[in-house]
Protein backbone atom coordinates (compact mmCIF):
# COMPACT_ATOMS: atom_id res chain seq x y z
CA UNK A 1 0.00 0.00 0.00
CA UNK A 2 1.56 3.62 -0.92
CA UNK A 3 1.10 5.82 2.24
CA UNK A 4 -2.37 7.47 1.09
CA UNK A 5 -4.08 4.44 1.27
CA UNK A 6 -1.99 3.20 4.27
CA UNK A 7 -4.26 6.05 6.14
CA UNK A 8 -7.57 5.35 5.11
CA UNK A 9 -6.56 1.64 6.61
CA UNK A 10 -5.26 2.83 9.61
CA UNK A 11 -9.16 4.84 10.11
CA UNK A 12 -10.54 1.33 10.96
CA UNK A 13 -9.80 1.59 14.41
CA UNK A 14 -11.69 4.52 15.20
CA UNK A 15 -14.24 4.20 12.74
CA UNK A 16 -15.46 0.70 14.11
CA UNK A 17 -15.42 2.15 17.45
CA UNK A 18 -17.57 4.50 16.39
CA UNK A 19 -20.11 2.40 14.60
CA UNK A 20 -20.56 0.21 17.86
CA UNK A 21 -20.91 2.99 19.59
CA UNK A 22 -23.31 4.44 17.54
CA UNK A 23 -25.53 0.97 16.95
CA UNK A 24 -25.26 -1.23 19.56
CA UNK A 25 -25.20 -0.79 23.49
CA UNK A 26 -22.09 -2.79 25.49
CA UNK A 27 -19.76 -2.32 27.94
CA UNK A 28 -17.21 0.69 27.53
CA UNK A 29 -14.89 -2.08 27.22
CA UNK A 30 -15.30 -3.12 24.22
CA UNK A 31 -15.52 0.00 22.43
CA UNK A 32 -12.23 0.58 23.69
CA UNK A 33 -11.25 -2.80 22.93
CA UNK A 34 -11.72 -1.92 19.33
CA UNK A 35 -10.58 1.38 19.06
CA UNK A 36 -7.84 0.38 20.72
CA UNK A 37 -6.69 -3.01 19.10
CA UNK A 38 -3.60 -1.70 16.96
CA UNK A 39 -2.01 0.26 19.76
CA UNK A 40 1.25 -1.04 20.79
CA UNK A 41 2.86 -1.95 24.11
CA UNK A 42 6.19 0.86 22.95
CA UNK A 43 3.57 3.10 21.60
CA UNK A 44 4.17 2.77 18.01
CA UNK A 45 0.55 1.56 17.06
CA UNK A 46 -2.16 3.58 16.04
CA UNK A 47 -4.64 5.81 15.84
CA UNK A 48 -3.78 7.56 19.22
CA UNK A 49 0.65 5.88 19.86
CA UNK A 50 -0.51 5.09 23.04
CA UNK A 51 1.91 2.80 25.17
CA UNK A 52 1.71 0.06 27.52
CA UNK A 53 -1.48 0.53 30.09
CA UNK A 54 -2.50 3.67 28.36
CA UNK A 55 -3.63 0.62 25.74
CA UNK A 56 -7.08 -0.73 27.37
CA UNK A 57 -6.89 -4.02 28.88
CA UNK A 58 -9.75 -5.18 26.18
CA UNK A 59 -7.66 -3.56 23.64
CA UNK A 60 -4.21 -5.33 24.74
CA UNK A 61 -5.98 -8.44 24.54
CA UNK A 62 -7.55 -8.24 21.20
CA UNK A 63 -4.34 -7.04 19.74
CA UNK A 64 -2.67 -10.45 20.44
CA UNK A 65 -5.71 -12.23 18.97
CA UNK A 66 -5.68 -10.24 16.07
CA UNK A 67 -2.18 -10.36 15.07
CA UNK A 68 -2.19 -14.60 15.80
CA UNK A 69 -5.36 -14.82 13.71
CA UNK A 70 -3.92 -12.67 11.01
CA UNK A 71 -0.95 -14.55 10.35
CA UNK A 72 -2.83 -18.01 10.94
CA UNK A 73 -4.67 -17.25 7.70
CA UNK A 74 -4.73 -17.44 4.45
CA UNK A 75 -4.10 -14.52 2.42
CA UNK A 76 -4.27 -13.59 -1.44
CA UNK A 77 -0.88 -12.41 -1.36
CA UNK A 78 0.77 -15.27 1.01
CA UNK A 79 -0.59 -18.53 2.53
CA UNK A 80 -0.99 -18.65 6.56
CA UNK A 81 1.29 -19.59 8.92
CA UNK A 82 1.41 -22.51 10.95
CA UNK A 83 0.36 -21.66 14.49
CA UNK A 84 3.62 -22.15 16.46
CA UNK A 85 5.14 -20.08 13.46
CA UNK A 86 2.59 -17.18 14.41
CA UNK A 87 3.16 -17.94 18.35
CA UNK A 88 6.89 -17.42 17.77
CA UNK A 89 6.21 -14.32 16.34
CA UNK A 90 4.02 -13.10 18.94
CA UNK A 91 6.37 -14.12 21.57
CA UNK A 92 9.02 -12.44 19.90
CA UNK A 93 6.56 -8.95 20.26
CA UNK A 94 7.00 -9.95 23.49
CA UNK A 95 7.46 -6.30 25.85
CA UNK A 96 7.60 -4.49 22.44
CA UNK A 97 4.56 -4.61 20.95
CA UNK A 98 2.22 -6.70 23.07
CA UNK A 99 1.82 -7.17 27.13
CA UNK A 100 4.25 -9.90 27.67
CA UNK A 101 2.05 -11.08 30.53
CA UNK A 102 -0.92 -11.36 28.50
CA UNK A 103 1.16 -12.88 25.39
CA UNK A 104 2.12 -15.26 28.27
CA UNK A 105 -1.49 -15.94 28.98
CA UNK A 106 -2.41 -16.31 25.75
CA UNK A 107 0.05 -19.31 24.51
CA UNK A 108 -0.92 -21.16 27.53
CA UNK A 109 -4.55 -21.23 25.89
CA UNK A 110 -2.96 -21.94 22.35
CA UNK A 111 -2.00 -25.42 20.71
CA UNK A 112 0.76 -24.63 18.05
CA UNK A 113 0.65 -27.97 17.18
CA UNK A 114 -2.43 -29.09 16.67
CA UNK A 115 -3.66 -33.07 16.90
CA UNK A 116 -2.83 -34.70 13.78
CA UNK A 117 0.11 -32.31 13.34
CA UNK A 118 3.27 -34.35 12.29
CA UNK A 119 6.28 -33.15 13.83
CA UNK A 120 9.82 -33.47 13.72
CA UNK A 121 11.71 -34.14 17.01
CA UNK A 122 15.09 -32.68 18.14
CA UNK A 123 16.55 -37.08 18.86
CA UNK A 124 16.01 -37.72 14.84
CA UNK A 125 12.30 -38.87 15.80
CA UNK A 126 8.77 -38.01 13.89
CA UNK A 127 5.94 -38.20 15.11
CA UNK A 128 2.32 -37.18 14.97
CA UNK A 129 0.41 -34.92 17.62
CA UNK A 130 -2.38 -36.84 19.39
CA UNK A 131 -2.77 -34.66 22.70
CA UNK A 132 -2.71 -31.43 23.72
CA UNK A 133 -3.47 -30.46 27.18
CA UNK A 134 -3.71 -26.48 28.48
CA UNK A 135 -0.87 -24.69 29.52
CA UNK A 136 1.70 -27.16 27.64
CA UNK A 137 0.48 -26.64 24.22
CA UNK A 138 4.49 -26.62 23.17
CA UNK A 139 4.77 -30.11 24.69
CA UNK A 140 2.23 -32.14 23.52
CA UNK A 141 1.81 -36.08 23.65
CA UNK A 142 3.45 -37.35 20.27
CA UNK A 143 3.26 -41.10 18.83
CA UNK A 144 7.01 -41.83 17.39
CA UNK A 145 6.65 -43.53 13.97
CA UNK A 146 9.57 -43.06 12.22
CA UNK A 147 13.70 -43.00 13.53
CA UNK A 148 15.07 -41.08 10.53
CA UNK A 149 13.97 -42.51 7.71
CA UNK A 150 13.01 -45.61 8.94
CA UNK A 151 9.96 -46.73 10.01
CA UNK A 152 9.93 -48.33 13.39
CA UNK A 153 6.27 -49.78 15.84
CA UNK A 154 4.90 -46.76 16.83
CA UNK A 155 5.29 -45.99 20.58
CA UNK A 156 4.02 -42.64 22.79
CA UNK A 157 5.94 -40.02 23.95
CA UNK A 158 5.09 -36.96 26.20
CA UNK A 159 6.69 -34.27 25.75
CA UNK A 160 6.01 -32.85 29.03
CA UNK A 161 7.62 -35.62 30.93
CA UNK A 162 10.29 -34.37 32.74
CA UNK A 163 12.27 -37.80 31.35
CA UNK A 164 11.55 -36.28 28.10
CA UNK A 165 11.66 -32.81 28.63
CA UNK A 166 14.95 -32.69 26.61
CA UNK A 167 13.42 -33.69 23.58
CA UNK A 168 12.03 -30.67 21.40
CA UNK A 169 10.06 -29.89 18.24
CA UNK A 170 12.22 -29.05 15.71
CA UNK A 171 9.39 -28.69 12.94
CA UNK A 172 6.54 -29.92 11.13
CA UNK A 173 6.31 -32.16 8.10
CA UNK A 174 4.99 -30.15 5.45
CA UNK A 175 2.21 -32.13 3.49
Amino acid sequence: LDAKEWNIIKRHSRAGYTYLKDKYHMSYKCYEGVLHHHERWDGSGYPSELKTTQISLFGRIIAIADVYDALISDRPYRKGFAPYEALEYIFAGGDSLFDMNLVEKFASKIQPYPAGTIVNLSNGFTAIVIENKEGRGARPLVRVFKDGSRKIKPFDLDLWDSKTRSITITGIEES
